[in-house]
């Protein structure tokens, strides 16, 4: 977000009523050797939804920081919405049901919000990650 906002890594495991946060960090290769050992320990598959894996949130951000602007993508890059809402997630994304690109960014500028879906389809097109909605598997085939 900017330097002055601290960043923290949650190893979180699990989907919904089987959500768990197993650790906080200010360092994320700290996190990163956790979530290591967790899914070595545990001999999770790197498919797995339980599979540990590490999501990011900033400290105390003011209240206005949490706009974000989605967009909804084409893998032709063709832009089908824009929407602004309230949330916590920055630079995350996922596809919908017809396989297209769905992605966050903070603010409410929909050039750059516009922008910035474009480049990362490009580069997950360029990875041969259209459609691989976990971003920890993204991290994997790096």
């Amino acid at each position: 977000m900017t330097e002055n906002n601290t960043m923290v890594y949650v190893v979180t495991s699990g989907e919904y009523s089987g959500y768990d946060i197993e650790g906080v960090f200010t360092d994320k290769i700290l996190a990163g050797g956790f979530v290591d050992k967790l899914n070595e320990f545990y001999k999770k598959p790197p498919a797995s939804g339980d599979r540990a894996r590490i999501e990011e949130f900033f400290l105390n951000l003011p209240v206005e920081k949490f706009e974000a602007t989605t967009v909804r993508m084409t893998k032709e890059g063709s832009v089908l919405e824009v929407w602004h809402g309230v949330g916590k997630d920055s630079c995350t994304y996922g596809f919908d049901h017809p396989g297209n690109l769905m992605w966050s960014s903070y603010g409410k500028d929909e050039k750059r919000a516009i922008k910035v879906a474009n480049e990362k389809r490009v580069q997950l097109i360029a990875k041969n990650l259209w459609g691989v909605d976990d971003p920890q598997r993204e991290e994997e085939r790096d």
